[in-house]
C-alpha cells in the first residue's frame, strides 16, 4: 500500500493558540455524581451493583423505566442495582434515571440473553478485573481484587472451564495481581503483580514464584505456546541507564529462565539504551516471540533463536522538517515507528502477522501532535499493510487468515473494527460478532483474541463510571455446544 509521508506531516503541523477570557462567573447551584453510568448484566442476573450517589441539595429520587430492573437498600448516598434472569434470548435493555430536582443523570442498563441450544455462548464477567484464556480457547484464567478491613489489597484467581462453565477458585494472594497465562490443561497457571514483584506459579496447591534472579524486582510472563513447555516475557532491576539495569527479554522452557535474548543496544536515534526491551508473546510452537524496544516502543522480533530484528524496518525513519512556529522558523524532528500495543495478543497463532500501529510524533516548541495508523505486517514476506485513511486508531489483534482487529476514534471509549485482508473491507466488530456467532452485543466492546480455529473469542465490554471507563471481561465460545 501507498503512503505520502509528507501530506500527513504538513496536515497535522499546527499551532494552536488558546485565549481564554472570562466576562462573568456563574454559581453552581448543584450537582449529582453517580459512580456507575452504565451497568452489564449476564442472563441469569447473578451481578450484584452498588451506585453512589453524591448530590447537592441531598435529597435524590430514582426511577427505573423496565420492571427486571430492581433497586433495593436505597440509603442518602448509594443504592443496589439488581435484575431478574432473562429468560428470553434476546438481550434487553433499560435505565435508571435520577434527579435532584433540576439535574437528571441515566444508568443504561443492559442484559444479555438467555443461550440458545446448539448456539455459541456469550459470558460477561464484570466480577474479574482481568481475564485471560488458554491458546486453543478451552480454559479462562479470571482475576477478581477485593479490598480487606485495612484496605489492603486480596487476589484471587478463578480457573473457568469454558465448555462447562465451571469455576475452580485458586488460593488468594496478598497484594494486587493479574491474569498472565493459563495452558489448555491448565498444568501452567501463571499470574503476575499489577505494579511490581516476582510473577508467581500454581503448583501443587500453592503459589511459587517463577524461575528469577534474586536480584530482579520484577517478572513478567506474559504468553506461553500450545504445549505449555515455553513461556515468553521480561524481568527488570533496580535503577535504570546502565546495561545491567534494563528490562531484559526472556524465554522461559519447562519453567526454567533462560539467558536473555538478544536485544538492542541502541535505540533509534542511536543513543545507548534508556529503558531496555520486553518479550510479549509467541507464537504457538514458541519458535517466534514479538516484543518490544521500550525507548521508542519499536516493534522487533526473534525467530528460531536468531538475533533480534526490527519489524518492519523499512518504514521506521527519523527525517528533520522546517516549519514555521509561533517564534518563527524552526527544525523539529519527525519520528516514525512501528509501534506495539503492550500485550500478548498482537500475533497471530502461527506467527504469520503480527498487528502494530505506525505511530508518528512531530514536536513543535514543546507541544506534540502524533498520528497512530493501524497496521500489520506479514513476517513470512515482510509485507506491511498500513489503514491510511485512520489517523487516530490502533492495531489490537490478527488472526492467521488476516482479520486484523483495530480502534478507531468515535468518542470515548473508541469503535472497533476488523478488516479483512483477502477482501479489503472493514466491518464494525459487534456486526462482526452478530454474523460470525449470532450474538448481539450491547454497547462498546473490543476484541482482544480470536482462538485459532474461531471457537472462542475473549474482549471486553466498556462501562461508564464516575472515573471513566471500565472494561467488563466476556468470552464467546462453541466450547461445551452440542
Amino acid at each position: 500500500m501507498k503512503y505520502n509521508k509528507l501530506s500527513i506531516i504538513l496536515g497535522v503541523v499546527s499551532i494552536v493558540l488558546i485565549l481564554v477570557g472570562c466576562s462573568k462567573t456563574e454559581t453552581i447551584t448543584g450537582r449529582l455524581d453517580l459512580s456507575y453510568n452504565s451497568l452489564s448484566f449476564d442472563a441469569a442476573g447473578s451481578q450484584t451493583y452498588t451506585i453512589k450517589v453524591e448530590s447537592v441539595p441531598a435529597e435524590w429520587d430514582v426511577e427505573s423505566s423496565q420492571d427486571w430492573i430492581v433497586t433495593s437498600e436505597e440509603t442518602a448516598t448509594s443504592i443496589t442495582v439488581t435484575v431478574t434472569a432473562n429468560e428470553s434470548t434476546e438481550g434487553r435493555s433499560g435505565k435508571l434515571t435520577f434527579t435532584n430536582g433540576d439535574i437528571d443523570e441515566e444508568v443504561s442498563i443492559d442484559q444479555i440473553g438467555a443461550d440458545i441450544p446448539g448456539a455459541p455462548k456469550f459470558r460477561i464477567m464484570p466480577e474479574f478485573a482481568s481475564f485471560k484464556i488458554s491458546r486453543s480457547g478451552k480454559k479462562g484464567l479470571g482475576m477478581s481484587i477485593a479490598v480487606d478491613e485495612q484496605y489492603n489489597s486480596v487476589s484471587t484467581p478463578y480457573i473457568v472451564d469454558l465448555a462447562t462453565d465451571e469455576r475452580t477458585k485458586l488460593p488468594s494472594l496478598d497484594g494486587e495481581y493479574i491474569a498472565g497465562v493459563i495452558s489448555d490443561d491448565a498444568g501452567v497457571v501463571i499470574v503476575n503483580g499489577s505494579l511490581e514483584g516476582v510473577a508467581m506459579q500454581y503448583v501443587g496447591n500453592e503459589w511459587l514464584a517463577v524461575d528469577t534472579p534474586l536480584t530482579a524486582i520484577l517478572s513478567i510472563v506474559n504468553d506461553i505456546s500450545l504445549d505449555g513447555s515455553i513461556w515468553v516475557g521480561y524481568i527488570d532491576y533496580p535503577g535504570s541507564g546502565s546495561p545491567e539495569k534494563l528490562y531484559q527479554p526472556i524465554k522461559w522452557i519447562d519453567g526454567v529462565m533462560q539467558e536473555p535474548l538478544s536485544a538492542p543496544v541502541s535505540n533509534i536515534w542511536g543513543d545507548p539504551m534508556n529503558s531496555g526491551s520486553q518479550a510479549r508473546g509467541c507464537s504457538n510452537d514458541g519458535s517466534i516471540i514479538y516484543g518490544t524496544q521500550w525507548d521508542n516502543y519499536a516493534a522487533i522480533w526473534w525467530k528460531d533463536g536468531e538475533p533480534w530484528q526490527y519489524v518492519a524496518r523499512e518504514l521506521q525513519s527519523i527525517e528533520s522538517i522546517s516549519i514555521t512556529g509561533m517564534f518563527g522558523p524552526t527544525t523539529t524532528d519527525v519520528i516514525w515507528t512501528p509501534w506495539l500495543q503492550a500485550n500478548s495478543n498482537v500475533l497471530s497463532p502461527s506467527g504469520k502477522y503480527l498487528a502494530m500501529t505506525y505511530n508518528k510524533t512531530i514536536s513543535v516548541e514543546q507541544q506534540s501532535t502524533a498520528l497512530y495508523i493501524p497496521m500489520f505486517t506479514d513476517l513470512e514476506t515482510g509485507e506491511s499493510v498500513l489503514l491510511e485513511d485512520i489517523t487516530s486508531g490502533k492495531g489490537r489483534t490478527i488472526t492467521d487468515d488476516g482479520l486484523f482487529f483495530y480502534t478507531t476514534p468515535s468518542g470515548n471509549p473508541d469503535t472497533e473494527m476488523v478488516y479483512d485482508h483477502t477482501a479489503g473491507t472493514s466491518t464494525e466488530v459487534k456486526e462482526w460478532v452478530k454474523e460470525t456467532y449470532g450474538i448481539t452485543i450491547m454497547g462498546v466492546c473490543l476484541v482482544d483474541k480470536v482462538s485459532p480455529g474461531g471457537n472462542t473469542v475473549v474482549g471486553e465490554k466498556r462501562e461508564m463510571t464516575g472515573f471513566g471507563a471500565v472494561a467488563v471481561p466476556f468470552y464467546i465460545t462453541t466450547e461445551g455446544v452440542l
